[in-house]
């Protein structure tokens, strides 16, 4: 009796073994798909991290040519080699974030409708030969490697989009939106305002306003119209120029890796005005 006693115990343990093995395997193998998850989440993190470091250099290195560049150098053109890349590229006008065929529907308040490129014949601001700026193509930056030349162009080249291979050996597009910004000049009462030589515009209650006549002063522009001329559109201000950058990924085949908004990987918005360039060569 005592013998078949130890061998029901016996029995008995090694059923309890086996039920604690399996429910070690079982719990072992849902900590490791935890694991496993958490690796794979922090993977794909670490990576998205790394192409936004690296967009984000592509982005700075493109503002540090304009920051130094001549004034005139700070344009796009309006077609690239073989009519692509230019501000009328479709994959710029139809890109979902910025859609629309004037280049920049999303651009920052305060930018006009006119884009920086060589269709801008009316802007001469600060050329003292008088002639229009921005007609020239852009510069191919070939004379001097040094990135501390103003010569060099940006890695862009002046294109409003442009494929980039980044220093991790993966391929980027960079966006770039120029448009001049809008007058911000308010109306004073006491100011004499010309149109001679260069109407003055300004804004009254909301609303743009350019002056018709010499020696314009204290003519409220709302209430004289043989004074003032109401814009539809801001008046241009050709001494600042608004410029957006966006990068985003491309995959293999040439194509976005993601064309949502999620998939810009470093935007940056930044104000250039004249006054602050010396270099008018």
């Amino acid at each position: 009796m005592y013998g078949r006693l130890l061998r029901r115990l016996r029995e008995e343990e090694d059923g309890f073994g086996l039920m604690e093995l399996l429910m070690s395997i079982v719990i072992l193998s849902i900590s490791i798909a935890a694991l496993l998850g958490i690796f794979m989440t922090s993977a794909f993190s670490l990576a998205r991290a790394g192409h936004q470091g690296t967009a984000t250099v592509l982005l700075d290195r493109t503002f540090e040519y304009y920051h130094r560049a001549p004034w005139w150098d700070i344009r796009l053109v309006k077609h690239g080699p073989g009519n692509s890349g230019g501000v009328l590229d479709t994959n710029v006008t139809g890109d979902t974030q910025y859609n629309s065929t004037a280049q920049c529907n999303g651009c920052p308040a305060g930018s006009s409708t006119v884009i920086v490129d060589e269709d801008a014949t009316t802007d001469t601001y600060g050329n003292p030969s008088g002639a229009a700026n921005n007609s020239a193509t852009c510069n191919a930056g070939l004379v001097n490697p040094d990135p501390n030349i103003d010569s060099t162009a940006p890695l862009t080249n002046c294109l409003a989009i442009t494929a980039v291979r980044g220093a991790d050996g993966f391929d980027y597009r960079v966006y770039t939106y120029m448009k001049y910004a809008c007058i911000t000049r308010k109306y004073e009462a006491t100011t004499k305002y010309g149109f001679t030589g260069g109407a003055d515009s300004v804004i009254y209650n909301g609303a743009y306003y350019t002056s018709s006549k010499d020696a314009n002063t204290g003519h409220t522009p709302s209430s004289s119209p043989t004074w003032w001329t109401l814009q539809v559109a801001c008046p241009v201000d050709y001494s600042t120029k608004i410029v957006t950058i966006a990068v985003r990924m491309l995959k293999d085949d040439g194509t976005l890796a993601n064309p949502t908004a999620t998939g810009i990987l470093a935007e940056q918005t930044v104000t250039l005005s004249f006054g602050s360039y010396t270099s008018i060569v």
